[in-house]
């Protein structure tokens, strides 16, 4: 987008919001940069009002400060939370497949356990995996001798 400002094909920019608009301290000054050598004539916002003077640039700039301070506490406050949970010996994410996420327990104390549907399935296409001096091929898992899919939590087969 800053490319097309500095190729003249841009002169004002429409956003949500300031923090919309910067990821991090280099894209902020360069907007405001921009806004102050004219070369960005207007900014519009939803919720936040820009006046291209220098009261406007810095109150800009404040705002995208504000940003930058949230986006880097928000990093610091997931790593800290992700490093707790590995210090824990619990899983961070989503469960894989086989194995279900305990949401009936309090916040906390959650856990992962095997799914008692998809699990023996898994463990099953695993064993025959492994068994086979062929190379891979596709088992019945299937009692009967037909396929079972196999999807995940949310209905999606891998």
């Amino acid at each position: 987008m800053l490319q097309m400002v500095d190729n003249g094909e841009l002169d004002g920019i429409l956003a949500w919001h300031p923090d919309r608009l910067s990821r991090n301290e280099m894209d902020a000054a360069a907007i405001a940069m921009r806004a102050r050598k004219g070369i960005l004539k207007d900014l519009q916002f939803v919720n936040y009002y820009f006046h291209n003077f220098p009261k406007g640039i810095m109150m800009l700039q404040i705002a995208l400060s504000q940003n930058q301070y949230y986006s880097s506490k928000l990093s610091g406050d997931v790593k800290r939370g992700m490093q707790s949970k590995i210090d824990k010996v619990w899983w961070p994410h989503r469960a894989l497949p086989g194995y279900v996420n305990d949401k009936d327990k309090p916040k906390g104390e959650k856990t992962i356990s095997p799914d008692p549907v998809r699990f023996p399935l898994i463990r099953r296409l695993f064993d025959c995996f492994r068994s086979q001096d062929d190379g891979i091929h596709e088992p019945r898992l299937g009692g009967d001798g037909r396929d079972v899919p196999i999807a995940d939590c949310r209905g999606r087969r891998p």
